[in-house]
């Protein structure tokens, strides 16, 4: 009689989004790929936020937990939400934190949904983004001092909390330098969580992992690609989709996709292109908010000037990182 092979485990599944990049894990992670459950972190490690990021790029938005460690996942999950639902209802918080939480809860379920839905759905995940960004628009024409984007700034810098991030930061320095029409806000609120779209599009291999080419193209190709991909979406404006398209170009042609100058950009996507350069850098560096904030604009404004309008540059730093002075 032949020897009988052990049973397989039996696995339940999990959203990416229901677990914290960089947070201990007290139960495994697998991945279903090429047809088998993969262990990708023992219990007690961490899904690193570039490992996450990664995931989501490649539309791996399911993972997966062994039945018999399952009741672990869901007090992981029961002590999240309990802890969130605490700090959204503490009734110690002033009316501008709470408006603070509604936004941001409300950004959070959207702009996920904007990153993990299906081709199907993209339609339905864009208005829903349009609906959050008059949202932001009037809650900033309506208390301009609120710094919105400061709760997520201790968040993990996940493509998810970077797009919000951008969103409200510039919507913000936006507003603060002046552009106070409601449609050029909500070009540059919307360009911000629609601006990473094309990283979970591209042709990527086969493989779980990136290869260097793919991290390459990645980088170079996905404001186009973020464009093709809104093409398809008629409600999307064309400042919107430019903006996108324009979001790592420098004003000394050294950005890309396409290498255009300053002359050639819209003026949104200057005010833009600070915007994300800032929130990316500040997002990579240690330290507390403040000291990523200011280490942030010390860098660009020191090193970075070619790449930014020179007459926009030091103010919309100074909003972004507080009160500081700059070369």
């Amino acid at each position: 009689m032949p020897p009988q092979m052990p049973a397989q485990p039996e696995f339940s599944y999990a959203t990416l989004f229901d677990i914290t990049p960089d947070e201990k894990l007290p139960f495994a992670v697998y991945v279903f790929f090429k047809g088998k459950h993969i262990r990708y972190r023992e219990s007690g490690e961490a899904l690193q936020t570039e490992t996450y990021n990664r995931f989501i790029y490649k539309r791996i938005n399911k993972i997966y937990i062994q039945k018999k460690e399952y009741a672990l996942f869901e007090q992981y999950s029961s002590s999240k939400k309990k802890a969130e639902e605490d700090a959204y209802n503490d009734p110690k918080q002033s009316v501008e934190q709470k408006i603070s939480n509604q936004v941001v809860r409300k950004l959070t379920k959207n702009t996920q949904r904007i990153f993990a839905g299906d081709d199907a759905d993209l339609g339905k995940s864009v208005e829903s983004a349009f609906e959050t960004v008059s949202d932001i628009i009037s809650n900033t024409m309506a208390k301009p001092y609120l710094r919105i984007f400061d709760k997520l700034a201790e968040s993990p810098n996940s493509v998810i909390n970077h797009s919000m991030r951008v969103s409200l930061m510039s919507t913000f320095v936006g507003y603060s330098l002046g552009f106070v029409n409601p449609e050029m806000l909500e070009y540059l609120a919307a360009a911000g969580l629609l601006h990473d779209l094309g990283k979970t599009r591209m042709n990527f291999s086969d493989e779980l992992e990136f290869t260097e080419e793919e991290e390459k193209l990645l980088m170079r190709q996905h404001p186009a690609k973020s464009v093709e991909i809104l093409e398809r979406v008629p409600s999307v404006p064309d400042e919107v989709k430019r903006i996108i398209l324009e979001h790592h170009e420098c004003r000394d042609g050294s950005g890309y996709p396409n290498g255009i100058t300053g002359g050639r950009m819209h003026n949104l996507s200057k005010v833009f292109t600070i915007v994300n350069t800032f929130d990316n850098m500040a997002g990579a560096l240690p330290g507390n908010k403040n000291e990523k904030y200011q280490a942030a604009a010390k860098f660009m404004s020191e090193k970075l000037r070619t790449h930014f309008d020179p007459t926009i540059l030091p103010r919309a730093l100074k909003i972004l990182s507080g009160p500081m002075k700059l070369k």
